[in-house]
């Protein structure tokens, strides 16, 4: 009883974050937003099919989640070019900002694009322009600066690759199975989840 009452309540949390964001956050099914989660981008946010989001994670630039990924708690994703702290004869306070209409727009369009079946490891740091391949893990405290191959493990400060989650031929067999399954969330926690054979 208790359990469907919580789940109820994740599910209301989540539904009035996305609402309260409709103007720049798109979503497919089962997402789930944990609680204290920021989101703000100059023009998108996409969340993709099963995508967890963990408590207090912020998001500050444009952002494109696959499908089934997991963002623990407190990653954050930041923009690499918010503030001209170039400009001459102005403070950095003052210098033009990512949220001004004249800001350049290719400065604007940096995005962040995270492929199918990523887990992003505590606080870890996402900087716009980087593409993180699929299947990817990212160590908990990584800054990742850098686009990061498809199953590879990252982390240290800037990420680099520690490691591979599978060998070339268990990627193919991981792809292969995860095309012949589907996958449900439920509200209800990670017990209720369905796995199913297509």
């Amino acid at each position: 009883m208790i359990s469907d009452v919580l789940a109820v309540l994740r599910t209301l949390r989540t539904k009035w974050l996305l609402w309260r964001h409709r103007r720049v956050v798109t979503t497919a099914p089962g997402v789930h937003i944990g609680p204290d989660v920021r989101l703000w981008a100059p023009s998108h946010i996409r969340l993709g099919e099963n995508t967890y989001l963990g408590r207090e994670v912020m998001i500050e630039a444009n952002v494109s989640l696959g499908r089934h990924c997991m963002v623990a708690n407190r990653v954050a994703f930041v923009g690499r070019f918010d503030h001209d702290y170039r400009a001459l004869g102005v403070p950095t306070r003052f210098a033009p900002w990512i949220g001004d209409a004249d800001f350049p727009p290719e400065k604007k369009a940096a995005e962040i694009t995270v492929e199918d079946d990523v887990w992003i490891g505590f606080g870890a740091i996402l900087l716009a322009g980087i593409t993180v391949g699929r299947g990817a893990v990212v160590a908990a405290g990584a800054v990742v600066s850098a686009d990061v191959p498809s199953y590879a493990i990252v982390g240290g400060v800037p990420a680099k690759v520690i490691g591979n989650r599978f060998s070339a031929d268990e990627a193919l067999a991981h792809e292969a199975k995860m095309a012949k399954t589907e996958f449900m969330v439920s509200p209800k926690g990670q017990a209720h989840r369905v796995i199913r054979p297509l």
